[in-house]
């Protein structure tokens, strides 16, 4: 039987719906590949809808087979995603969020406060999330 991961992708996006960065561990071949800009785009809107009728911000969206979770970290108005198979304790996936945010704010916190919009500003952090993921062993 294939293993599964615990968590197959991570996101970070910025408030305005641009893709920071992401992480994916591939499970078969015939894995789908999505646009990280619409999908970037997709969850900042679902942050600004839920604020704008009350419901603050989304911290769990989940499918028949698997969720999204979130984590926000409004000082610097980024948001953190991470996809699960469904059967993963929340708490535990949002731990992890915890870790990663710290992380990559300790280490990219001034450019994100002056950040003009450009992606390559955040250019290997990815790695931050990667050696997170192996420390924790997510598989």
């Amino acid at each position: 039987m294939k293993k599964i991961p615990r968590i197959q992708e991570i996101w970070i996006i910025a408030k305005n719906g641009l893709h920071i960065a992401s992480s994916k561990i591939k499970i078969d071949k015939k894995e789908i590949e999505i646009d990280e800009d619409m999908f970037s785009g997709f969850i900042a809107a679902i942050n600004v809808f839920t604020f704008e009728i009350g419901l603050n911000k989304c911290r769990v969206l989940e499918t028949k087979s698997s969720k999204l979770c979130f984590s926000h970290y409004s000082d610097l108005d980024l948001t953190f995603v991470a996809k699960s198979t469904k059967n993963i304790d929340n708490s535990e996936i949002l731990s992890y969020l915890e870790i990663i945010k710290s992380k990559i704010v300790q280490k990219y916190k001034k450019i994100i406060k002056n950040w003009e919009g450009s992606v390559s500003d955040f250019k290997g952090i990815s790695k931050y999330i990667d050696i997170e993921k192996d420390k924790k062993n997510w598989i």
